[in-house]
């Protein structure tokens, strides 16, 4: 009996151990990095809408092939330290067009080039905001490219959540020709656990549980 007993915790150790493996979530992060400030914004009451800015660096964690990649394009940023025309962002929270859009090229993953721009990012914004002090924030959904997500050893179907998007703006003037410049950017989103994963953790337990249950009673 205490074999069998022994037999049954080790299992359900394993259950335990492997399951939350494959449920560690996987975050895909752009950002400025150092192509410093870009690209042309304007804000008129609510809404904010800009392209051309500069996204210098895809951040990977969680994934088969993790790190840090620069990525290119044409976006130009006032940073010096490695010159260069960056991957561009464009975004628009006003109703009737709303979306965001990442288009470039990572020579490092071996996805697109200079010649043959790639959709990095693409999705719609369902709730944004703006402050005085030049602070956009927005969330939504988005899609990534499949060719980004299979360079990186992640399934195309992996669900992501929603985006997390903040931007530092420096505005001059006033509505409606308030205009400006990004000056720093961080677009974040996070994997969302596979379903299938913790379900078969879950149904593990109660079946291991359920045993140990009848051997004791015996």
């Amino acid at each position: 009996m205490r074999k069998m007993l022994l037999a049954l915790f080790v299992a359900a150790a394993m259950v335990i151990t492997v399951a939350p493996a494959q449920a560690v979530p996987i975050v895909i992060d752009f950002g400025t990095g150092i192509a410093g400030s870009g690209g042309t914004l304007f804000r008129d009451g609510a809404d904010v809408w800009g392209s051309g800015i500069p996204i210098q660096i895809m951040n990977v964690q969680g994934s088969v092939v993790p790190g840090n990649f620069l990525t290119y394009g044409t976006a130009v940023g006032d940073g010096h330290i490695i010159p260069g025309t960056w991957a561009s962002l464009a975004f628009d929270t006003r109703s009737a067009t709303n979306f965001i859009s990442i288009t470039g090229y990572i020579p490092s993953l071996g996805v697109g080039d200079a010649n043959n721009l790639v959709t990095l990012l693409s999705g719609t914004i369902n709730s944004h905001g703006s402050t005085a002090q030049g602070l956009v924030s927005a969330t939504g959904v988005d899609t990534k490219s499949p060719e980004v997500l299979r360079a990186l050893g992640i399934p195309v179907e992996t669900p992501f959540a929603f985006f997390g998007f903040s931007l530092h703006a420096g505005w001059i003037g006033t509505a409606p020709d308030e205009h400006g410049i990004a000056i720093s950017t961080d677009i974040k989103n996070t994997s969302v656990p596979e379903p299938a994963s913790m379900l078969l953790f879950g149904s593990g337990l109660v079946g291991l549980a359920g045993a140990v249950r009848r051997r004791l009673k015996k």
